[in-house]
């Protein structure tokens, strides 16, 4: 997101599609962009994630760099809430939308930026 900032000399409107779940903040580079860019960002998420058991010990992988983590249910249902992510991309100025796994992206897409060009 850094980089991109440096990057693009003209407004631009900048698609970010991610989970947002991760270790490292992005939230003050998203925020940066957000004032001079029009970004929007599409949270993904799969419905099963909501439904995630919030007791014990899960064994999960991360699936971008191979690394197991032991981690406690309870923590790791906190960090997926997705209103939390949802509010917390709203407050860095970003235009959002969730989308889950089993909808359609296109749909998404076309209502997210029908509804934006309704509100211009």
């Amino acid at each position: 997101l850094e980089r991109l900032g440096h990057f693009l000399k003209r407004r631009a409107v900048i698609c970010v599609l991610s989970d947002f779940v991760t270790e490292t903040p992005f939230q003050r580079e998203l925020a940066i962009l957000a004032r001079r860019h029009r970004v929007n960002c599409f949270l993904v998420h799969d419905p099963l994630e909501q439904a995630f058991p919030g007791v014990g010990l899960v064994d999960l992988e991360d699936a971008e760099t191979g690394r197991r983590v032991l981690v406690d249910g309870a923590r790791l249902k906190g960090a997926w809430a997705m209103d939390d992510r949802l509010a917390q991309l709203r407050r860095t100025g970003a235009h959002v939308r969730a989308v889950g796994t089993s909808d359609d992206p296109f749909i998404h897409l076309l209502q997210h930026f029908r509804r934006l060009e309704r509100l211009r």
